[in-house]
């Protein structure tokens, strides 16, 4: 009777093994179907995060298109540099895609235009001093004119920047190049390049120094503060009543404006304590007169970056955006209103991004 049993408790026994793993494999089924409800939206959006961002990394390499991206490009020169310094302040990453243009008439009818060399801000970089006006005469040959974007990392914020790069050369060899808004024409930064050292009479181990440009500059007396002042108006960032009140303080007071003298290296480069002391003690004797001022005041600042540079801090709202002005020190036979020196002037931040103003 034992025997007969064994069989029968033996298929027993697995029909109960099978039904454990049916339900089993029915509830493994059910979890996977609850799960897929809660966890499916999310991996579809991981994966198409994924996608958007890889076709950001890809734009780094490819062209965007330009014409699309212009539709809802910020018109106002003041908001753009101020979306472009506080994205700066707040770590964020920039990038830029360049595409290389034909070199078609379009290009010199720019370079000859208001929008370009007859610009308004070539004409007051010229008139203070910081570009030879020779450069109006010269009958360039176009070399190279280029498509430069420049977008942060959060692209749904659109691009910052859509550029023209513009490098042509006259007769004497003399290399120009211009950096300027593709929309409004807006300059951004000019660099000249010319072939002074590159005459044969003179020994190769002859170092050429003599006139410093920015020494003259920077310890001029309202020299310094006038640039500043000329940045400000072309790159916007004083309202109207507060050029006005610039032009007061500097033209009717004689106001010098505010050196920021902090050399890393710890050089002085003919500082003069006296100067700063004479500078403080007049500010404080004008503001006695016109507290109003100081708030304006506390904008202008302008500081030595080496032996060839100086820089003029632009503010935009809480962050700021830094102009270089660089002139490398010259021998006492070039003439520099006549001639051109090497010199570059600019948005630090902005030409720093473009391989052929680094």
């Amino acid at each position: 009777m034992a025997d007969r049993r064994k069989p029968f408790q033996k298929r027993r026994g697995l029909n109960r093994r099978r039904q454990v793993r049916y339900y089993a494999a029915i509830f493994s089924v059910l979890a996977l179907l609850i799960a897929a409800a809660f966890f499916a939206p999310q991996i579809l959006f991981q994966v198409q995060d994924a996608i958007l961002c890889r076709d950001t990394v890809l734009t780094q390499q490819e062209s965007l298109n330009v014409d699309t991206l212009s539709t809802t490009y910020e018109k106002s020169l003041e908001k753009r540099m101020q979306n472009f310094a506080e994205g700066l302040g707040e770590g964020d990453t920039f990038y830029t895609t360049s595409q290389s243009l034909a070199l078609t008439s379009e290009v010199r009818e720019y370079v000859y235009s208001d929008r370009g060399l007859f610009s308004n801000v070539v004409n007051e970089f010229a008139e203070n001093g910081l570009l030879p006006w020779y450069i109006w005469e010269g009958d360039y040959t176009i070399l190279r004119w280029k498509q430069y974007v420049i977008y942060s990392d959060d692209f749904a914020k659109g691009v910052n920047f859509i550029l023209w790069y513009v490098e042509m050369q006259d007769p004497n060899g003399v290399i120009v190049k211009l950096l300027a808004d593709a929309e409004d024409g807006t300059i951004y930064a000019i660099r000249t390049e010319s072939n002074r050292y590159d005459d044969s009479t003179e020994s190769a181990d002859v170092s050429i120094e003599g006139r410093n440009y920015i020494d003259e500059i920077y310890w001029s007396d309202r020299g310094p503060t006038q640039i500043w002042g000329t940045l400000a108006y072309c790159y916007e960032c004083l309202d109207d009543s507060e050029i006005k009140d610039f032009h007061i303080m500097v033209d009717e007071y004689g106001w010098t404006g505010n050196s920021m003298n902090s050399a890393a290296n710890g050089e002085s480069y003919g500082y003069d304590a006296d100067k700063p002391a004479a500078r403080e003690a007049m500010d404080k004797e004008m503001l006695a007169f016109h507290e109003e001022w100081g708030a304006l005041q506390e904008k202008v600042r302008y500081y030595r970056d080496g032996n060839d540079a100086m820089g003029f801090q632009l503010t935009y709202g809480e962050a700021r955006l830094d102009v270089l002005l660089t002139i490398p020190p010259m021998d006492d036979k070039s003439v520099y209103v006549y001639g051109y020196p090497d010199i570059r002037i600019g948005i630090r931040q902005i030409y720093e991004m473009i391989p052929e103003f680094s």
